[in-house]
């Protein structure tokens, strides 16, 4: 009997101490771990919804930042939409997922590098209207991150300038190109 207590229990401790190598923030892979898992717990709630008759569905999610210009992004949108606030700060995020239990980790960004990260619970009963009205957002409070270790962000891809081959696409948009009429703003008809 003290041997089979003894075996569960270095079962417990060795699965314990392989979730904190996995997801422990010190450790490179971890969050990639910790974003896999929370899909999968995503996953898992749409299906119980579902069951339950309140399967998934798309709304939008409308708010107020006080800010022009600032471009919002839901974390695993299945849209890949962003929307940019308008010169009085308001915004409307379009196509994110609506689930019971669901929550959008929404990424609000000014240039390239500045961003927050807040994290806004879904109203507990789909919009009938399909859009959730989330409210003021004080960008303040948000916790600041590195939009390049986000995981997650699929609104958005830059491409890296293609040098090597730029006497190639030279010679390829001026063979296309070649006695073409322009219009006034310089741009082929």
């Amino acid at each position: 009997m003290a041997r089979t207590a003894r075996r569960i229990g270095l079962v417990l401790i060795s699965s314990g101490a392989l979730v904190f190598l996995t997801l422990s923030s010190i450790f490179p892979w971890s969050a990639k771990s910790r974003h896999t898992l929370k899909r999968v717990i995503a996953k898992t709630e749409m299906r119980w919804g579902t069951i339950r008759g309140e399967p998934p569905r798309l709304i939008s999610i409308s708010g107020n930042v006080n800010e022009a210009g600032v471009e919002i992004e839901a974390l695993d949108s299945p849209s890949g939409m962003a929307t940019v606030t308008d010169r009085d700060g308001r915004f409307v995020l379009p196509w994110v997922d609506w689930y019971p239990g669901a929550a959008y980790d929404l990424v609000f960004s000014v240039g390239e590098t500045r961003a927050r990260l807040l994290t806004v619970p879904a109203p507990s009963v789909a919009p009938s209207n399909g859009v959730f009205d989330a409210g003021d957002f004080n960008l303040s409070r948000a916790q600041q991150v590195d939009r390049g270790a986000l995981q997650g962000l699929n609104s958005i891809s830059y491409e890296v300038y293609d040098s090597v081959n730029r006497p190639y696409y030279r010679k390829l948009y001026e063979t296309l190109t070649d006695g073409k009429p322009a219009t006034k703003s310089g741009l082929m008809q």
